[in-house]
């Protein structure tokens, strides 16, 4: 296992394909490829940062195991695959991280760094029908926007490695009496701010269900939940339903990896009672629909500390008539103040944000915007009261209805 990565940097460079040893990959484009005995090799040149004095290339490689490389269990198999390379198998201080595939296998995953020169590392042990599959990320002298590349073509390869017995990914089993449609409850909590301080914070939170055994923790999102799973996946999980609990599978991170929960689940008129709160069955609007009003969206957050102070304020309107035009306004502005040496200084900033306007269309949870260009917007929306259009809830931000505020 030590003599893997030599084996895999004395590799050339090979045209790409997309299966190996009963796997499928999906790798984005621009990545060399390599198959060897001892598994596959990706690799791709990272070009140094401009503007930056004495910026170096980089290099990234992608390595994937062969099944026989990775002898015995699984804890075994990936403890030796850490020791690839060997530069970084001494580092104390991993991160380590455990959940599960979607087909219900454990995942691992460590992430190491250190050496000279730079390096980093991605270990990702898989369990697929009881054996495991490797894989290694390790970026060498990284520059940062290009790094952060290859880590998301290498997260998206993680993600695309069909599991299953039949080479499918995540298949949800539809439960016998499903759960079907969005369900909210208000959420309160003080959170530390970037400036020193804390904010209050009063959040809608989310579940939307579908009858396939999906969900997200997210408003319906205006493409539909399929299609946003598909393109969004760490937005989305799986439920099963048994004996008046609920069990939950949420994606935890960009590689796919999922986490379980298992709650008491009771059915209410209103809506649901999960785990000992209230979730708010919502409603969705008429195909038609049309409001009058401006509500507004505003956020404020200020701090200080000992030698600093600051503070940053956004407002946003959105105004909505019944003849189905809408107008939209805003502004966002900033401050800081610090002391060094006995000298105080301070800068200001605001700006308004460009308006816009045209026609809207308003149905099920979705607010499309047509400005007078053609150009649309989708926006996921919903009431945040039962009985009531006070407070909207779109794209997951509070707006307000502006108390004798007037539609254009």
């Amino acid at each position: 296992m030590r003599r893997l990565l030599l084996v895999f940097l004395l590799a050339s460079p090979a045209a790409l394909a997309e299966s190996f040893g009963g796997l499928d990959i999906a790798l984005p484009a621009g990545w060399q490829r390599q198959e060897q005995a001892a598994g596959l090799l990706f690799t791709r040149d990272l070009p140094a940062e401009s503007g930056r004095r004495n910026a170096r290339p980089g290099r990234a490689m992608i390595a994937i195991a062969r099944s026989d490389v990775a002898r015995g269990d699984f804890d075994t198999a990936f403890t030796a695959w850490l020791r690839t390379p060997e530069q970084l198998a001494e580092d104390r201080r991993p991160r380590r991280r455990e959940g599960e595939t979607a087909q219900g296998g454990r995942f691992r995953i460590e992430e190491r760094s250190g050496g000279n020169p730079t390096m980093r590392a991605v270990h990702i042990g898989l369990e697929r029908e009881g054996r495991p599959v490797l894989l290694l990320l390790l970026l060498v002298n990284p520059p940062r926007e290009a790094g952060r590349a290859a880590r998301a073509d290498f997260a998206a390869l993680v993600r695309s490695l069909h599991l299953g017995p039949d080479g499918t990914g995540l298949v949800p089993q539809p439960p016998a009496e499903p759960l079907e449609g969005h369900f909210t409850r208000m959420a309160t909590s003080l959170v530390p701010n970037a400036f020193g301080g804390t904010d209050y914070r009063a959040d809608m939170r989310s579940l939307t269900f579908a009858p396939d055994g999906r969900f997200a923790s997210e408003p319906p999102p205006p493409e539909g939940l399929a299609a946003h799973c598909a393109t969004v996946p760490r937005d989305c999980g799986s439920y099963a339903l048994a004996g008046g609990t609920i069990t939950l599978r949420e994606v935890e991170d960009e590689f796919g990896r999922f986490s379980r929960r298992t709650l008491p689940l009771r059915r209410e008129a209103a809506g649901l009672s999960l785990d000992g709160e209230s979730w708010r069955r919502v409603e969705p609007f008429a195909a038609g629909t049309r409001l009058e009003g401006v509500w507004r969206y505003s956020f404020a957050s200020s701090g200080s500390t000992a030698f600093s102070s600051g503070s940053v304020a956004v407002e946003r309107s959105l105004a909505l008539s019944r003849d189905g035009s809408w107008r939209r306004t805003g502004w966002a502005g900033a401050s800081s103040t610090s002391e060094v040496g006995g000298r105080r200084s301070g800068v200001t900033t605001s700006a308004p944000r460009p308006d816009s306007s045209g026609r809207y269309e308003l149905a099920g949870h979705v607010l499309l915007l047509r400005d007078s260009e053609g150009r649309e917007e989708r926006l996921s929306i919903f009431r945040g009261d039962p009985d009531s259009e006070n407070l909207l809830v779109i794209n997951g931000q509070n707006y307000l209805r502006r108390e004798g505020g007037k539609a254009p």
